[in-house]
C-alpha cells in the first residue's frame, strides 16, 4: 500500500511539476559582439526597476559593441585593464545606454547592482587608479589604498554619477 501511493504521488508530481517546469517562453535574447577573439566580457549582475527596463554590470577586457541593433555603441577597455561596463536595456531588451568605468591598468570587479530611490547602487573591488565618473568629460579618479580596495558607487538611472565610496 505504501509503495503504491508513493508511486501515484511521485506520478502526480511528475505530471504538474513537468507542466510547471516546461511552460516558459523565450521573450527576446540579445547579442553584444565582441571586437575580436581576444575579447573577454562577462555579466555579473543584474536588476530590474519598476518599469521593467534591465541594468547588467560586469567586466570587459578589449572591445565590445553593447548595441545589438543597426547602431554601434562601442565600450574598450585600457591595454591590459579589465574595466567594469554597465548596460541598460528597455523591458523588450533594446539598448537604452551602456558606460564604461576603468583606469589606464587597473582592474575594476563589478559584483553586484541594486536598485533604490530611483538610482543604481553597485558594489565592487578595485586596485590602481579609477576614474569612477563614466561621462567622458570629467575625471573623477581614486586611488586604492591597499592591493584591492572596495566600492559603492551610485548613479542615476540615466547613468550619471552621484557619488563613489572607497571602502
Amino acid at each position: 500500500m505504501k509503495i503504491t501511493l508513493l508511486r501515484f504521488f511521485i506520478i502526480i508530481n511528475f505530471l504538474f511539476l513537468k507542466n510547471v517546469a516546461f511552460s516558459q517562453t523565450l521573450n527576446w535574447i540579445k547579442n553584444i559582439s565582441a571586437g575580436n577573439s581576444s575579447t573577454e566580457l562577462s555579466i555579473t549582475s543584474s536588476s530590474r526597476d519598476i518599469d521593467g527596463n534591465i541594468y547588467n554590470i560586469g567586466t570587459i577586457t578589449g572591445a565590445a559593441d553593447f548595441n545589438a541593433s543597426a547602431s554601434t555603441t562601442s565600450l574598450s577597455s585600457a591595454i591590459n585593464g579589465k574595466d567594469l561596463f554597465i548596460q541598460k536595456l528597455d523591458v523588450y531588451g533594446n539598448f537604452i545606454w551602456a558606460k564604461k568605468i576603468g583606469g589606464a591598468s587597473a582592474q575594476i570587479l563589478g559584483s553586484k547592482i541594486k536598485l533604490y530611490d530611483n538610482s543604481l547602487y553597485i558594489i565592487g573591488t578595485f586596485d590602481s587608479i579609477v576614474d569612477f565618473d563614466p561621462n567622458t568629460n570629467v575625471v573623477n579618479n581614486i586611488v586604492n589604498k591597499g592591493p584591492v580596495d572596495a566600492f559603492v558607487l551610485k548613479l542615476d538611472t540615466s547613468g550619471v554619477f552621484d557619488w563613489v565610496k572607497r571602502k
